[in-house]
């Protein structure tokens, strides 16, 4: 049993130590070399190899097969990296995308069978863990569009375009829901200083985005502000 780990290569023992006993069964030199071998080239073999080592906690409870982890997990890193849904699919399972031309599958077909499967629970669990580090790194874009929004605010006329791609940048690059860090800082009220500004930002989102949707002079509302107020914590 080969119990060393060379060149970002998958072994028993790495196996072993980061999956659940509940599927130690399945961990054969046999499986082992097969998933050393899903990915060809050795650049994404090492980004493989990460991911599959960061997101296995998706597969504690057991309610999933090993190798359906393996393959989620690189359909996930090929989105990431900027590969469409069909794309990834291809990426992932080559020789099932061979069978479904050759059986006559057609484009529409595959893409409900690709779309079927970018749905799925596992999948999904994936990409929620990488969300965190997506939020992270996008720091800068979500500062950016912030600003970009601020602008907008203070001197658009009908500019529903660029405002919606602040928007998306916002949305895409906020941390998830569950994952937002609770805080005990609060005002006099028992709310969260941070969500007492959000909320103030969104109000005047809401009026800007109004105005822009109504046709409206949208100076009318250019030098709103969030009243400042000094708060006893």
């Amino acid at each position: 049993m080969n119990k060393t780990n060379k060149d970002n290569n998958f072994t028993v023992d790495s196996f072993l130590k980061i999956f659940p006993k509940s599927i130690h069964k399945t961990i054969t030199d046999e499986f082992v070399d097969k998933m050393n071998n899903i990915v060809d080239d050795e650049e994404l073999r090492k980004v493989y190899y990460e991911q599959v080592i960061t997101y296995a906690v998706v597969i504690n409870d057991g309610r999933y097969k090993l190798i359906d982890y393996m393959n989620a997990t690189k359909y996930t890193m090929h989105k990431m990296m900027g590969d469409n849904n069909l794309e990834s699919y291809i990426k992932t399972f080559p020789d099932r995308h061979k069978r479904m031309i050759k059986a006559g599958k057609t484009e529409k077909d595959i893409s409900s069978f690709v779309s079927i499967y970018n749905g799925n629970a596992l999948v999904n669990a994936i990409m929620e863990k990488a969300l965190i580090p997506a939020y992270i790194f996008g720091q800068d874009l979500n500062a950016r569009a912030m600003a970009k929004v601020l602008e907008l605010m203070d001197g658009a006329n009908s500019e529903m375009v660029q405002l919606k791609a602040a928007q998306e940048i916002l949305e895409r690059t906020s941390i998830p829901q569950e994952y937002k860090i609770k805080t005990d800082v609060t005002i006099n009220d028992g709310s969260s200083i941070i969500d007492e500004y959000l909320n103030a930002f969104n109000k005047i989102a809401e009026k800007q985005i109004t105005t822009i949707k109504g046709g409206s002079d949208i100076s009318k509302i250019a030098n709103f502000k969030i009243k400042e107020e000094i708060i006893d914590v």
